[in-house]
């Protein structure tokens, strides 16, 4: 049976279910926090792309800081936030995409 076959154990599904929430709070608060800009239906696919893109570059930007050696805690935190970020663009291309089809 391959390995991505293989049925995984119940504490294994725990940390996965665990990491997902955590992640996905992370994503609800940065949106929480950028609220004011308004909701991403009005902003054309292609342009979240691209701001993904943008958010894309400042995680690879906190990653070089990480592989230079710098693994403070405030830079672990920036990773977060920034994978967050790029999640959540991904996200709304994906809710527009969505909201698009017919």
């Amino acid at each position: 049976m391959p390995e991505s076959m293989k049925p995984i154990d119940r504490a294994e599904v725990g940390k996965r279910i665990q990491d997902l929430m955590d992640f996905s709070n992370n994503m609800y608060d940065k949106l929480e926090k950028n609220s004011h800009k308004g909701h991403w239906a009005d902003v054309d696919i292609a342009k979240l792309f691209y701001m993904t893109h943008d958010e894309m570059d400042e995680l690879e930007h906190e990653i070089g800081r990480f592989t230079k050696g710098d693994a403070s805690n405030e830079v672990l935190w920036n990773i977060v936030q920034e994978c967050a970020d790029v999640a959540n663009f991904a996200m709304m291309v994906a809710s527009n995409a969505k909201r698009m089809m017919k």
